[in-house]
This record gives structure tokens, sequence and C-alpha cells, in this order.
């Protein structure tokens, strides 16, 4: 298969829902033969994953190369905000809400990926901060982190926390979660740095 394959599917399942797409109008779609596909593809199950596998992937190289760019843990995660919304947002649309119905170990599958991903991604950031001094030692990390994963699924979903009764868009509530976080968890050298930061982004 062609590299990009996967892509060219992700438009597939994300026109035609992920229940309606089969694998026999995959296989019409790209000109080749059921049995071909299925030499490369076993069954739908393998072909969702590795579509939202690809996905994943292009978000956490993004990711991974500002980290690289940033010498500064409180600037890495203002900015890894977007990225991380986006992969939360990827389960609120109709594609992923029908692989949670019908394909829930798939579903499951890509969401320990994601905490996997994300759970390293900021315990790497966490000790980078605290051996600059710029983040407190009497933490739980992973407990935060889930807090903060928590917080940032529950806008438009939780009853007190909605579009309804916010007049935060979605973006505007995420930075404010991830700035509600890093305010939590600096030390006084810290907040300076995160103070000067949020100036210069606004």
């Amino acid at each position: 298969m062609e590299k990009d394959f996967l892509e060219e599917v992700s438009e597939l399942y994300l026109n035609h829902g992920a229940k309606n797409l089969t694998m026999d109008f995959i296989a019409k779609h790209f000109g080749i033969s059921k049995k071909t596909l299925y030499q490369h593809y076993e069954n739908k199950e393998i072909l969702l994953h590795d579509v939202l596998q690809k996905h994943l992937k292009t978000i956490i190289s993004t990711i991974e190369q500002r980290e690289s760019c940033s010498n500064c843990p409180i600037e890495s995660m203002l900015h890894h905000e977007s990225c991380i919304q986006e992969m939360m947002d990827s389960r609120r649309d109709i594609f992923w809400q029908q692989i949670q119905q019908y394909y829930p170990k798939v579903a499951a599958e890509h969401y320990e990926e994601i905490y996997k991903f994300v759970a390293d991604l900021f315990v790497k950031n966490i000790h980078k901060g605290r051996a600059m001094k710029i983040y407190r030692e009497d933490f739980n990390e992973k407990t935060y982190l889930r807090m903060l994963l928590a917080l940032m699924a529950t806008y438009e979903v939780h009853p007190l926390i909605t579009q309804k009764l916010t007049s935060l868009s979605r973006k505007e509530y995420s930075d404010e979660v991830i700035r509600m976080y890093l305010h939590s968890i600096v030390t006084e050298k810290g907040r300076e740095i995160l103070t000067n930061k949020i100036k210069i982004n606004e």
C-alpha cells in the first residue's frame, strides 16, 4: 500500500462514518480486490486502529519537534496545549462516537495509547522543570496528570462546564486549564517565568 493510503482511508471514514464504510467499498475506491486489501489488513478493526495510529503519530511528531526546540518546560506546556486538545477533540466527532459504540476494543486501545504518550510527555516535562527548580517537588505527577486530562475533557460534556454556560471557546477554555495546571505546580521562580510567558503570548 502507498504511504498516503491511510490518509485517504481516514477521509473516507470521516465522510461515511466508521460503521457505514465497508472493506468492500474501500477496495472498490482504490481499484483493488478485497483479497488484496485483506492481505494487508485482516479485518476492519485492524484498519481502523492503523488509521487512528497514523493521526496520533502525526500529532506526536509535532509535539516532539516543539519539545526539542524549547529549553523551557513552562513554554513547552503552553505550546503543547493545541496539540493535546486536538487529541482530546478527535474523540468527540461522529467518527469517534461510532468507533466507541461499534468498535469498543479499538477505542479502548486508542485511549490507552493517548494516555501513555501524554503521561510520558508530562512526566518528562515535570522532571525537567524540577531540575530547573521551577516546578514544585511536593505533588504526585500522575495524579495531577489525570486531573488535568479530566478537566480538558469536560468542555461541552460536563453540566457545570458547557458552551451554553460559559463564554469561553474550547481553545480559550483549554488555555485556562493549562495555565491553572501550571500555576498549581510552579515555584516562585517558575511563577515569574510563567507570568512573563503568558504576557508574551497575549
